[in-house]
């Protein structure tokens, strides 16, 4: 993620500079090393006045060539890695081996000046809703920080636990990964109290040569847990035994739709944009809902449930957050006009979220009462799929065909293999489209009262294009 051009996500705990240079192992080459800093920040256009400025080196930017104008925003401070630079006047400059290991390493020092639950959260799909569903719920009961919009790389985890204040009494901190030794890394920042895998699937197989390296890779969340700490692990999936085991010896706690989890649903009942359940927990049950459709998110609310109720959040408490809780934006994003309902799902998309959301549109009820509608899925390319991608975006048709949807609209040249498999396992109406205008001019000349439209696929095909314009 290029954080040059991002929003700014400042820190808002003070630092004094001898804090800083110790945290980060460096060594102070212009200034003096007394005083205060008052935030950390990897963007120059927002510093705040009397910040650190962190020049992160990407690969087609280098935030070195920003210090000045870090300086002339109001910045006090600034890490370099360079052994020369034109360091402005009257500016504290810290030498560092590597700026970006040394914001983790800060992030680190502060995150431990914490002793609160620290819930981290990485899987497959579901990942970010079931991040958001845990803030729900721990929000009820204290002030919580949690992972802002995709902040959770290696940039972006630091940069929030930098957002740590007195205040805050919990936080839940989104895990991703591209690469082997990630999570361990991210993990290794956080310290969590309490880590979440919300399942393993084939997203990244471009970066992975199996689920079960996915699942190694995933299992690092596990390594920092001590032994009063709780690994969080959905029964449903088949490295539940391999995730028992990588626990090492800290407490688990399961979460599943089947068998005997510990955290389990009963009584599902969808209707349209929400699903109410019964929620149980050992002897213990509750009812509850979810403003969202769709049994996978009832999963992602086992799975928050599950870390709640691990750092002593009682099941009432549970359901009553889970029934305030928001979905971010673009994800299953839910607007009716003119008769016609659109399901927005474009944040991003893999096999697994592709199927469940295609199960979430079977399960749409009528827009307009005794009139049977018209289920037209809009599915773009699922990318960083490696070698399986032809045969995983086969899967996704067959799996349209064999539940019954109407019409499959495809834009892109991998989702191809999607019209083409959805055709022959018996979707009516298939469509194959190369670009999103293309797409919409296609699907506005199809559309009528009553369709239901989910529109989805991975956050390169820009997807939301098509969602924004359909109903206007």
């Amino acid at each position: 993620m290029d954080f040059s051009s991002e929003k700014s996500y400042n820190s808002a705990r003070m630092f004094t500079v001898k804090e800083i240079i110790k945290a980060a192992g460096g060594k102070l080459i212009q200034g003096k090393s007394t005083g205060n800093l008052s935030s950390v920040s990897t963007n120059s256009k927002t510093v705040k006045r009397g910040s650190l400025f962190v020049p992160i080196t990407g690969v087609k930017y280098d935030g070195h060539a920003f210090i000045g104008e870090a300086r002339k925003r109001g910045a006090a401070a600034a890490l370099t890695s360079k052994k020369n630079i034109d360091a402005p006047e009257g500016m504290i400059i810290i030498k560092v081996k590597d700026t970006l290991r040394a914001l983790q390493n800060i992030a680190r020092c502060h995150r431990l000046r914490f002793r609160i639950p620290v819930i981290g959260v990485t899987g497959s799909s579901g990942k970010t809703t079931t991040k958001d569903m845990i803030a729900a719920i721990l929000s009820g009961k204290w002030k919580t920080l949690k992972s802002f919009e995709n902040f959770n790389n290696e940039i972006g985890v630091p940069l929030t636990l930098l957002n740590l204040e007195k205040k805050h009494r919990a936080a839940v901190i989104e895990m991703a990964m591209q690469r082997s030794g990630e999570i361990d890394e991210l993990a290794g920042i956080a310290l969590p109290t309490a880590a979440v895998i919300t399942n393993v699937g084939e997203a990244h197989l471009q970066f992975f040569s199996s689920r079960k390296e996915i699942a190694r890779v995933k299992s690092e969340a596990f390594n920092y847990l001590k032994k009063n700490g709780f690994a969080v692990i959905n029964s449903d999936d088949d490295f539940t035994g391999f995730f028992r085991k990588k626990a090492k010896g800290s407490r688990v706690i399961t979460f599943g739709l089947g068998g005997s989890p510990d955290v389990r649903a009963s009584e599902i009942k969808t209707l349209n944009s929400r699903t109410c359940f019964t929620l149980r927990y050992r002897s213990g049950s509750v009812k509850a809902s979810i403003p969202v459709p769709g049994k996978h998110n009832v999963l992602n609310a086992l799975a928050a449930a599950a870390a709640c109720l691990c750092v002593g959040v009682s099941l009432k408490s549970v359901a009553r957050g889970l029934s305030s809780f928001r979905l971010s934006s673009k994800r299953a994003e839910i607007k009716t006009a003119g008769g016609i309902r659109v399901i927005n799902d474009c944040y991003n998309a893999n096999p697994s979220s592709m199927k469940a959301a295609l199960s979430m549109l079977s399960d749409q009820g009528p827009v307009r009462a005794r009139r049977k509608p018209r289920r037209i899925a809009v599915l773009g390319d699922m990318l960083e799929l490696g070698r399986s991608s032809r045969s995983l975006h086969r899967q996704v048709g067959r799996f349209a065909g064999r539940i019954g949807i109407d019409m499959v609209i495809t834009k892109g040249y991998l989702s191809r293999d999607i019209a083409r498999e959805a055709k022959r396992s018996g979707v009516k109406k298939v469509f194959a489209t190369r670009s999103n205008v293309e797409a919409l001019k296609k699907l506005k000349r199809v559309i009528r009262p009553n369709d239901i439209i989910l529109i989805k696929g991975s956050r390169g095909m820009k997807m939301e294009e098509i969602a924004e314009k359909v109903l206007k």
